[in-house]
């Protein structure tokens, strides 16, 4: 090995959901550290891709290749070899499955898979989610160290069939700092409100999230229509983009609730977006660790969010959290108004889940417990 421990990521990229931030903050943080040399192999030159080479970071996006052009595997195997890393890490069903085939043509030493999601709700159809479990029954073998962002994750994996000793527990992390709110922040959001044309007397509940089944915002909408029919000072924001984009915009028309509702899309410019929130809320079906409620917890928002997966593990119920059920409008609805007519509640949620959220999920801490994965695996002690 040389001095420095080198480390290359394989993702798919084509989205910029939780995945993509969470090598995008690793990469930021492993910048400070002279002992790790860290690129990025993407299969698309997307949003991913661009975020990566505005901060600077070395990233190889694949241009000419299709969503299943076998192609991508020779060209990994080249690009591998000529890096010559001592860990591939992968992210991702496609990135897993070429990426541990290619880096063991290429004699890579180790090979390690963070996995951020349940497998059985990336795939709301039975064939596609047929293809992606064989993909990673018939590789995973080849991996030599699981990073789990959830012990819900930890779990889902053991009952996959992988043994507890190949599996570790690394929450995602946050640069908390970017999030909490500055004046100039808090500016931002006012400024944010009035081009939505939300009045400062409007109670803003929001969410931000890839617009998919699995983030339950179907749920989210008729939730916020029935806490519309007892409150009207109501504003819901939606963060986000995704194929469900058209369905959601003409159920909000259905439920007679589209002026109360911003749909504002993709936006990078997170912090900006959450200080014009007075409230966070994720109504996600599964969650393997949310990232944006970090974000939310960082931006100092009392969150409503379903108990579900690695949230469950993150907050307390009452005290850093409103914690509901899944797919329950009611629940949707009384958490809503409970959060608006209840000051003390919001300010409790606000210092607790803040000071949570240094002690355990800042990016400081998810660097240091990899990198002490890595060297673990790279020494042969793990």
């Amino acid at each position: 090995m040389d001095n420095k421990l080198k480390i290359l990521h394989i993702i798919g990229g084509g989205e910029f959901g939780g995945a993509e931030q969470h090598i995008l903050t690793l990469m930021e943080e492993f910048q400070k550290d002279t002992s790790i040399d860290v690129q990025v192999i993407t299969f698309y030159d997307a949003a991913f891709s661009k975020a990566l080479r505005e901060k600077g970071f070395s990233v190889i996006p694949f241009k000419e290749f299709g969503r299943f052009d076998l192609r991508i595997y020779p060209r990994l195997v080249e690009l591998i070899q000529g890096i010559k890393p001592d860990i591939v890490h992968s992210h991702g069903v496609k990135a897993n499955f070429f990426a541990r085939l290619a880096s063991t043509w290429a004699k890579v030493p180790h090979r390690v898979t963070t996995v951020h999601s349940f497998l059985e709700h990336d795939y709301s159809k039975a064939f596609p989610y047929f293809i992606a479990n064989q993909m990673e029954k018939r590789t995973s073998f080849l991996c030599h160290h699981f990073a789990a962002v959830s012990n819900a994750i930890r779990h889902d994996l053991i009952e996959r069939g992988i043994s507890e000793k190949k599996i570790s527990i690394i929450p995602n992390g946050i640069q908390v700092e970017s999030y909490s709110p500055t004046p100039d922040l808090i500016q931002a959001g006012k400024n944010l409100r009035k081009a939505w044309n939300i009045s400062n007397e409007a109670f803003v509940i929001g969410t931000t999230a890839r617009l998919v089944p699995v983030k339950g915002l179907t749920y989210l909408l008729k939730g916020f229509a029935l806490a519309l029919q007892e409150e009207q000072a109501l504003s819901l924001v939606v963060v986000g983009d995704g194929p469900q984009r058209e369905y959601l915009l003409q159920l909000a028309k259905e439920l007679k609730i589209s002026e109360n509702v911003r749909f504002v899309g993709f936006r990078k410019d997170v912090p900006k977006h959450l200080a014009a929130f007075d409230g966070y809320i994720n109504t996600a079906i599964s969650e393997g660790q949310s990232i944006s409620l970090l974000e939310a917890m960082a931006a100092e928002k009392p969150a409503i969010v379903t108990g579900v997966g690695g949230m469950k593990e993150m907050v307390t119920d009452q005290e850093s959290a409103i914690v509901i059920e899944p797919r329950s409008i009611e629940m949707i609805r009384d958490s809503i108004l409970l959060l608006k007519q209840h000051e003390a509640l919001r300010h409790r949620i606000r210092e607790t889940a803040k000071q949570h959220l240094i002690t355990h999920y800042s990016s400081t801490v998810m660097a240091e417990k990899l990198k002490r994965i890595y060297y673990q695996i790279v020494e042969g002690t793990l």
